[in-house]
């Protein structure tokens, strides 16, 4: 796998094309790798694995976790509310003092 930099890349574009029908080419911008330059047959695999992997929803997700709290028969412990100062009411009193 090669690696270009970007001017070096764009004055020789028609080699990078030619040699990414062999391997994928590696652009790179102060040595720091911003690209690559694939063949059809790669890309194509590359498309297919990623409309395989799915994201799971939200809603499953929560479905999840209520099946796993129901298995577990447990509660959440919330805490509970004790009043905070808040300093924007203080700064307030401050001023208006």
């Amino acid at each position: 796998m090669r690696t270009w930099k970007i001017a070096e890349a764009k004055a020789q574009f028609s080699a990078v094309i030619e040699a990414a029908k062999h391997e994928p080419q590696i652009i790179c911008n102060r040595d720091a790798p911003v690209g690559a330059i694939l063949n059809m047959a790669e890309y194509g695999r590359l498309k297919a694995a990623g409309a395989r992997e799915s994201v799971p929803r939200l809603a499953d997700l929560l479905d999840e976790l209520r099946a796993i709290q129901a298995e577990e028969a447990g509660e959440i412990a919330v805490p509970a509310r004790r009043d905070r100062s808040n300093p924007a009411d203080e700064a307030r009193d401050e001023l208006s003092g």
